[in-house]
């Protein structure tokens, strides 16, 4: 059986190389050197702390005579201080770790001879090192990701010092409880890759299986599912490279080799794994090829990589490259057929970049229904309207932003799809039609009343005439009443006139 380097093993081939070390040349006026390290270092245990700062610990020391450490180190990239802090309670090599909220450091497996058998503690603000639970099985060149506040995934590895003893098993490891819950296996045994996690999935790169073969596999965990699916490749097979998740949706990976060999060359290559479309970019070349390095992202967006080797040499340089952030927005989440919606594209940064440009797509059911190409000015801020086609057929749409351009920035941050319901709204002819409907219809209701009007009209010109020949009738009547009341006063007088006389 092929057997991992040991503590001796990693002696004997550091005194067996001898060659310089390798200058970190400006070869890509992209990365800049921050920062020039004390010590360098491989196969070491590193995590960035919730305050930013770098945790780095054990492993190999590359500086003559070349030997395994316990020292732990804390690295303040932003005030650039180096401070050595309390050593390891035991040595070890090829470990992995995650820095949590809880103030803690949790170091896994690695070995130093034997492979440890209990996990590390490393309480930061004591600057105190203490042994945690008992591993649920030996653990060697393991990766680890915390996947919240409290829990930490282990993933792959070797169960022995042996290759052959390559595992797909992972671990879900409990802070606050202490324990270990076994989860599903990877789709294949693997060790020496690289593991970052991005909005509860896990994304595992790479790495050599148990003939020692190297591998460009992307396999992704869902975290909630407890699921493992193998979702895409690299460029090509990588091993021992750096790994740092953005935050924002890209996984970036920095160096690393072909195959296993602690002192291999080297890559001088680094790539940026779009999360949501599972594309691989590569970014610009490194200024010297590394593996075994360690990568972090700062507060200002740049990515950053530190340690690691090429061949027998060591690097002490901190590179950085300064990341843009593109952000984008819809002015509303809804739009009528024949309206508008504005998209604002922007990128935050105090860099100076010029001309943002890029493509906009509407999309249903992967068909493309619409395409906007965009071109900012100097300030890399742009608005753009998103005219909807009355005949577009009403539904939920995304918009997708892509092929975006800073200017000859190498780098395109991923904007995730945003959702645009069209809602329906008749055409405008539909619109015509109605409206003629509408007003046929009050013609219509016209054409009643009046109709109502000429009818009560002639019901009031009848009934006039009625009530006339009725009061003409009765005045005949009261007339003839007077008439011969006057008869009837007029023989009265005269009956009482002939009544005196006699």
């Amino acid at each position: 059986m092929r057997a991992i380097a040991s503590s001796v093993i990693v002696l004997s081939l550091l005194l067996v190389l001898s060659a310089a070390a390798v200058p970190a040349s400006a070869a890509s006026a992209d990365w800049t050197v921050h920062d020039t390290a004390p010590i360098v270092r491989i196969v070491y245990a590193f995590a960035q702390l919730p305050d930013g700062r770098i945790f780095i610990s054990s492993g190999a020391d590359l500086e003559p005579p070349p030997a395994l450490t316990a020292e732990t180190w804390i690295y303040d990239p932003y005030a650039k201080s180096w401070d050595q802090k309390a050593d390891i309670s035991s040595i070890t090599e090829s470990s992995c770790c995650a820095a949590m909220p809880d103030g803690n450091v949790y170091v896994f497996g690695g070995m130093n001879g034997p492979l440890l058998t209990h996990a590390l503690v490393y309480d930061v603000a004591a600057d105190a090192w203490s042994e945690g639970p008992e591993l649920p099985t030996g653990l060697m060149l393991s990766e680890a990701a915390a996947v919240d506040d409290h829990r930490i995934l282990i993933a792959g590895g070797t169960t022995t010092a042996y290759f052959a003893n390559t595992t797909a098993a992972c671990w879900m490891f409990d802070t606050d409880t202490g324990t270990f819950t076994a989860l599903a296996n990877m789709p294949e045994e693997r060790c020496c890759g690289m593991m970052a996690v991005y909005d509860n999935t896990a994304y595992f790169f790479g790495g050599v299986d148990a003939n020692v073969t190297g591998h460009s596999d992307i396999f992704a965990y869902d975290i909630l599912g407890n699921e493992w699916s193998t979702i895409g490749e690299l460029p090509g097979d990588l091993v021992n490279a750096a790994v740092v998740s953005s935050g924002h949706g890209n996984i970036y990976l920095i160096g690393g080799a072909s195959d296993f060999n602690w002192y291999d060359g080297g890559k001088d290559k680094g790539y940026v794994f779009d999360t949501f479309s599972h594309q691989v970019t590569e970014l610009p070349d490194l200024p010297a090829p590394v593996l075994n390095a360690a990568a972090f992202m700062l507060d200002d967006g740049r990515l950053m990589y530190l340690l690691g080797n090429s061949g027998s040499a060591g690097n002490a340089d901190v590179l950085t490259l300064q990341t843009v952030e593109v952000k984008a927005s819809l002015s509303a989440a809804e739009v009528d057929q024949g309206s508008s919606v504005w998209l604002h594209v922007w990128v935050e940064t105090d860099e100076s970049l010029g001309s943002l440009s890029g493509n906009a797509y509407l999309m249903k059911d992967n068909v493309t229904y619409g395409e906007w190409h965009f071109t900012s000015g100097e300030g890399a801020n742009v608005m753009v309207e998103i005219a909807i086609p009355e005949n577009l057929p009403a539904g939920d749409y995304l918009l997708v932003v892509e092929s975006l351009d800073l200017n000859g920035w190498w780098l395109e941050r991923h904007i995730a799809p945003m959702p645009l319901a069209v809602n329906d709204v008749p055409s405008v002819q539909e619109r015509l039609d109605s409206l003629y409907e509408q007003n046929q219809a009050q013609q219509d209701r016209l054409d009643d009343l009046e109709q109502q009007n000429q009818d009560l009209s002639d019901q009031l010109n009848s009934t006039q005439a009625d009530l006339s020949d009725a009061l003409d009738a009765k005045m005949d009547a009261m007339i003839g009443y007077l008439i011969l009341i006057l008869v009837i006063v007029t023989l009265v007088v005269a009956v009482l006139m002939l009544l005196r006389k006699k």
